[in-house]
């Protein structure tokens, strides 16, 4: 694929999350664990924009342009103008996410958000459901590491990214938007079974407007284009040893924002570990992604009111 990959942040990060392009602002949220930045690409800034107490894994764009932080036991703040509210989240106490670490949201047509949660000593990995009156339920668990997460532009498919040293699977399942029900799932793409060459673990997703879906391999300095029937149609080497998160983003929504791990592994990792890396000239555009109404509903009630 002929393209121009760029740096434009060097933060130098040992763990950072899922990316997020914000089309009002036109500009790029990320996160470096607690930090969560803002990058401008009209101005080449690059700022520090809320600081956490609590891990930030994940994050989705609401539909009244506040910035939905999903983060470390299942606690969620709406992030805007330099002010984070905290939103009501219920759980039922034996679907326990007092102990979850989310690695990747993303928002169906009604407004829903749908989460990658890593495993841990208590419950394997899972995909939750957020509901938009604050309801935090699992949809579908027994994975190992599920990591990326994104809707096609129907919101009727949704992917998962789920490794292992054992498993480096790409999992697509039927959704009905309607019912917010998590149909049955296909393996879309398994990398070890499928001897690729290209090795890695799959991570962050991306779909473009043509159904494509862009996966970052993580171990294997690439981000790799699949076709909707899981074939590899193309393939982008970056000059670092794991990307992570995948958005498409820019104006045109022509531009593939990708961040990476290992900003203190530089000598193993490569020269722009832990930064923000940025693919110029991808021959598609992005799929719009759907906002999270995550409490606004509620919000809207109360002013009528």
């Amino acid at each position: 694929m002929n393209c121009t990959i760029d740096w434009p942040a060097a933060n130098q990060s040992r763990s950072t999350a899922m990316p997020l392009w914000h089309p009002e602002e036109a500009r790029l949220y990320w996160t470096d664990c607690t930090t969560l930045f803002r990058f401008d690409p009209g101005t080449g800034a690059n700022e520090a924009v809320f600081t956490s107490d609590i891990p930030i894994g994940a994050m989705t764009l609401q539909a009244g342009g506040s910035i939905l932080l999903l983060r470390d036991g299942a606690d969620v703040v709406s992030f805007k103008d330099g002010q984070a509210t905290p939103m009501e989240v219920r759980h039922a106490a034996d679907d326990d996410f007092s102990h979850a670490h989310f690695a990747g949201a993303a928002a169906d047509s009604r407004g829903r958000v749908l989460c990658a949660v890593l495993s841990d000593a208590h419950h394997t990995g899972r995909i939750a459901m957020l509901d938009t009156d604050g309801g935090l339920e699992t949809l579908a668990d027994g994975f190992f590491i599920p990591g990326g997460i994104a809707f096609d532009d129907t919101s009727t498919r949704l992917y998962l990214t789920d490794s292992h040293v054992t498993r480096m699977r790409t999992h697509v399942f039927d959704y009905d938007a309607d019912l917010g029900d998590l149909g049955d799932g296909r393996i879309l793409h398994d990398a070890i079974a499928a001897d690729d060459g290209f090795g890695g673990a799959p991570a962050g997703i991306a779909v473009d407007e043509d159904a494509f879906v862009w996966i970052a391999r993580s171990g294997a300095s690439r981000i790799v284009r699949h076709s909707p029937d899981g074939e590899i149609a193309d393939s982008v080497t970056v000059d670092v040893r794991r990307p992570l998160g995948v958005a498409f983003g820019g104006a045109g929504m022509d531009e593939l924002y990708f961040t990476t791990l290992g900003g203190h592994m530089r000598v193993s990792d490569g020269l722009h570990a832990g930064d923000l890396g940025r693919i110029r000239g991808v021959p598609v555009k992005g799929a719009t992604p759907f906002r999270s109404r995550i409490g606004e509903a509620k919000a809207d009630e109360g002013a009528e009111e």
